[in-house]
């Protein structure tokens, strides 16, 4: 099912994520999304000090639709007379580092975390609203949990008293929806003519350019940036009913189709409509067979060795760069007449490191492939 998102909220869920890899922990919890939340003006600040310094453009439609939104939350603290900083730094305070080790391109969200996602995105059509941060709040707030608690005592805000006040804000505020995404959703339905053990087509993909984006744009940038990349993805899996995204978070990406010229065309469209001089170009990878998928709740997780493989060719690849196992190359040699032309581009181990995979490289689609 697709969600619409207020600016603010995509971005809120971009700076949680960092803040839980930052900590160590092994999920995105309620207390790393509310930190990102009052973290968005941090956002907006450095976009004002970090002007002339700009790499890239930005959306100047997300900066505006997220001053907006913070300005609304600014309205909210302005009855306690606090300001983001500091509910931000006193949410900080509470969190203790973990353990975890980050092995994926993304990091999950908990299973509490995504309903409260869910409710609050329900809350929202029930009042004919775009899912803004008020809404995430307003169910977030329902049972904050002792680090929000203790945070808000610090600064002398009743928890109860503060969500009233989060309902009726949200009640009379109408947000612009400038995100029009699809994180996740539910594989189990996506292809109902296939069956279970169908194989599938598994493109993967994540930024292959600079490793400090975040140091070299800013917050801002980079948080613009990467939600406008978003959009791009959406519209262009979405344009032909070819395939379902899985994730589309932060730097990385993962999306299934059932066929592997409805993957090959995709990424050429993807790759295609990215600038050579874009700092966010990214190298994907594609490998086709059998996924595992796990329900959980209204989402499910995918898994499986066409999943692990193409991201391992996602390690290897350069921007611009669409890398593809054997079996899809030969699956698309099949059904386009010659007109897909690919190179070798090296082996990659299995996933369970027992054998090793050809690579090749995409150098050209012509039309005559696409339309055929």
């Amino acid at each position: 099912m697709a969600k619409y998102l207020s600016t603010g909220v995509s971005m809120a869920w971009q700076l949680a994520a960092r803040i839980a890899v930052s900590l160590k922990h092994e999920f995105i919890e309620k207390e790393h999304v509310f930190a990102g939340i009052f973290s968005l003006d941090k956002l907006i600040e450095q976009g004002r000090t970090t002007e002339s310094k700009k790499k890239v453009d930005i959306s100047l439609r997300s900066q505006l639709a997220l001053e907006d939104e913070c300005n609304t939350l600014q309205e909210l603290l302005d009855n306690y007379r606090v300001t983001f900083e500091k509910v931000r730094k006193n949410v900080l305070v509470q969190m203790k580092p973990g353990t975890s080790t980050q092995t994926e391109d993304v990091i999950h969200r908990s299973e509490n975390c995504k309903m409260i996602f869910t409710r609050a995105e329900d809350m929202a059509k029930y009042a004919g609203a775009s899912f803004s941060c008020l809404h995430l709040l307003s169910i977030l707030m329902e049972v904050p949990g002792t680090v929000i608690d203790q945070a808000l005592e610090n600064l002398r805000i009743l928890p109860h008293q503060f969500r009233q006040k989060i309902v009726t804000s949200a009640g009379r505020t109408n947000v612009y929806a400038t995100t029009f995404n699809k994180p996740e959703l539910n594989t189990c339905y996506m292809f109902p003519q296939a069956k279970k053990d169908d194989p599938v087509t598994v493109l993967a993909g994540k930024v292959a350019g600079s490793k400090n984006l975040l140091e070299e744009l800013g917050e801002l940038q980079l948080c613009c940036l990467l939600e406008d990349r978003n959009q791009l993805i959406s519209g262009i899996v979405d344009r032909h009913n070819k395939g379902e995204i899985v994730k589309s978070v932060e730097q990385g990406l993962l999306v299934v189709f059932s066929s592997p010229m409805d993957a090959v065309e995709s990424a050429c469209e993807l790759q295609n409509s990215i600038p050579d001089h874009d700092d966010l170009q990214m190298g994907l990878g594609i490998d086709r067979g059998v996924i595992k998928r796990q329900e959980s709740g209204r989402t499910v997780e995918v898994s499986g060795e066409p999943v692990t493989l193409a991201r391992k060719m996602v390690k290897s690849a350069k921007g611009g760069d669409i890398l593809a196992s054997e079996d899809v190359v030969n699956q698309v040699g099949a059904t386009s007449s010659g007109d897909v032309i690919w190179q070798p581009a090296g082996t990659c181990s299995s996933p369970g490191g027992e054998k090793t995979e050809s690579i090749y490289r995409l150098t050209a689609l012509t039309d005559r492939a696409i339309t055929n």
